[in-house]
């Protein structure tokens, strides 16, 4: 299991509300919540960022939680700040490229994206 799995399996769990509901509630495909559940690591996609942030409001967390959930996710570095990535991605420049999968046992550990300071 991801360590977004297990982290959003508890602020699930922490909310007592039925999965269902909660899908409904945060506009997240009920099965797409349901295989984040079980292990599959988020792909990324413009709204994904503002995915997870309903989902976090739907769960009740606060901001920084919502914050460790997108790191965990990919969406955003250690490095950045949540609205880095939502209000100004083109001055991001380590902005997970569309097309590029997060993956691995510790995204959150490491910065992916594009260095804007190295040119040929």
């Amino acid at each position: 299991m991801t360590k977004f799995a297990g982290q959003l399996g508890s602020y699930v769990k922490q909310a007592g509300l039925p999965l269902r509901r909660v899908a409904s509630q945060a506009g997240i495909h009920h099965q797409t919540l349901f295989n984040w559940l079980n292990g599959t690591q988020p792909r990324w996609h413009d709204d994904l960022p503002r995915d997870l942030h309903r989902l976090g409001a739907t769960l009740g967390l606060a901001d920084e939680e919502i914050t460790h959930l997108l790191r965990l996710a990919g969406c955003i570095s250690a490095r950045l700040g949540i609205f880095d990535v939502q209000e100004d991605p083109m001055n991001n420049s380590f902005r997970i490229p569309k097309g590029w999968v997060v993956s691995g046992d510790a995204p959150d550990m490491y910065e992916m994206g594009l260095d804007t300071s190295v040119t040929y």
